[in-house]
């Protein structure tokens, strides 16, 4: 595949599997709304689910939630993307913005699909599909991916060719339910603790520009995920996967500080 004249397909993966997704991960941890209180496994006639039962912490505690500690990572990452799957874009849009920029368009697309897995909250009943939103990426080349950065919650690969992902999560009739979205759209919406989502969402994007300009002295984010997914100089991937890790504690700092302010002007 060749997504743009500079980037192949497997730098596109690296990128979304080094810096997006991980990003998205370490930011969320901040804004988990619920107080998870018990957790058990259980099947329904479509899939393996995990049932969790707990509370919303509210507004003024907000990202204050709670997840037992015996979870293991994989069961703990799907609760903690339960209903995310718009506040990932909504929150690191302006950086995926910047990092495909010249390279391909991006949607948001909201789409149903029928997973393997689904997180159960409370009295939740299972059912065959559920409605999801995903960032449609649309190469010059004409070729488009998904990239889904909340589908941990579904048990779905964060970076698939559409085609595959659709053959894989949908049937016919699921595609001619698709909405399509810009961007922009997105971030007009108006939901409950909307400016929270858009001061994060500038803060998170000027600390990203500001780590690679500043500290990285305006390093690209295309170099360094080159570097750290170089299978032939094992020192330059190591430092290069340190700056990475450096990058994404600093927007999660970003992201924590953001709330806490939000917390305290309530």
């Amino acid at each position: 595949m060749s997504s743009s004249s500079q980037f192949d397909g497997c730098h596109w993966a690296d990128m979304v599997t080094i810096i997006l997704e991980p990003a998205w991960q370490a930011i969320l941890k901040s804004l988990f709304p619920l107080k998870i209180t018990s957790f058990r496994f259980e099947k329904s006639s479509w899939r393996r689910n995990i049932r969790v039962k707990g509370l919303p912490v509210g507004v003024k505690d907000f990202g204050l939630g709670w997840l037992p500690p015996e979870l293991k990572p994989e069961d703990a990452k799907a609760i903690l993307n339960w209903n995310a799957c718009e506040e990932a874009p909504r929150v690191i849009g302006l950086i995926l913005e910047e990092i495909f920029a010249g390279h391909a368009k991006l949607e948001i697309l909201t789409l149903r699909v029928r997973p393997p897995f689904a997180v159960l909250y409370n009295n939740q009943g299972d059912k065959p599909r559920y409605g999801h939103t995903v960032v449609l990426v649309t190469f010059h080349d004409g070729t488009t991916w998904i990239l889904d950065m909340s589908g941990a919650q579904f048990g779905l690969p964060c970076w698939m060719r559409e085609s595959v992902y659709r053959r894989l999560w949908q049937n016919e009739k699921d595609a001619e339910l698709d909405q399509r979205r810009s961007m922009d759209a997105l971030y007009e919406e108006r939901k409950e603790a909307a400016g929270l989502y858009d001061s994060l969402r500038e803060k998170v994007f000027e600390d990203y520009f500001l780590y690679l300009w500043l500290v990285e002295q305006d390093t690209s984010i295309h170099q360094l995920v080159k570097e750290a997914a170089d299978l032939w100089n094992e020192e330059l991937k190591e430092k290069a996967l340190l700056k990475i890790k450096a990058l994404r504690e600093t927007l999660q700092s970003s992201a924590e500080g953001e709330i806490r302010k939000f917390r305290s002007s309530l």
